[in-house]
Order: structure tokens, then sequence, then C-alpha cells
């Protein structure tokens, strides 16, 4: 009885070490690149790219003229705002944002 509780006991260890320890799978959808238009990031990411949390999206009244800041639905990752910088045409911090 005391056997079968040490191997149980060990087995549940290892797989538990094994499921923390193994490297996870990085999809290639969703790997930090640099696009050359919007339309290329825009595939992967639909909403654009924002460089942080709480970013604001800069929009223009047409009829006033005067900067609007909206919520944005862009997904969060600096580093990818990084890469992708010059695709921020309106330096708001959110590259190609719909």
């Amino acid at each position: 009885m005391k056997k079968s509780i040490l191997v149980s006991a060990a087995l549940t260890i290892g797989l538990t070490f094994t499921l923390v320890t193994a490297p996870q799978t990085v999809d290639a959808t969703t790997k930090e690149i640099s696009y050359n238009t919007c339309k290329e990031l825009n595939k992967v990411y639909t909403n654009g790219v924002s460089k942080a949390k709480g970013t604001k999206n800069t929009v223009v009244n047409r009829t006033t003229k005067k900067a609007e800041y909206k919520n944005s639905n862009a997904i969060v990752s600096a580093s990818l705002y990084k890469l992708n910088t010059k695709l921020d045409n309106d330096k708001d911090g959110i590259a190609c944002e719909k």
C-alpha cells in the first residue's frame, strides 16, 4: 500500500514538473515581426497595435477640425508597436488603427 502511494506521488510530481518546464510554442501568426503595410498588419491584428494600455485613438473631426480622443480596441504590445512605428502615421501611439 505504501509502495503504491509513493509511486503515485512520484508520478504526480514528475508529471507536474514536466508540465511546468515544457517550452511554450509560439503560433506563427502571433510572431512579432515588422510589417510593410497596414493592410498586412491588419490581417493579423484587425484593430491595429497599441504601444501601451489606455492609449487613446486620435481622430480629427472633419467639420470642426478638432482632435477627439477615443478608446481603441487595438492589441497592446510595446515591442510589436516598436517594430511597426513607421505605420503610425498620426503618431498617436496606435499603429494601423481602425
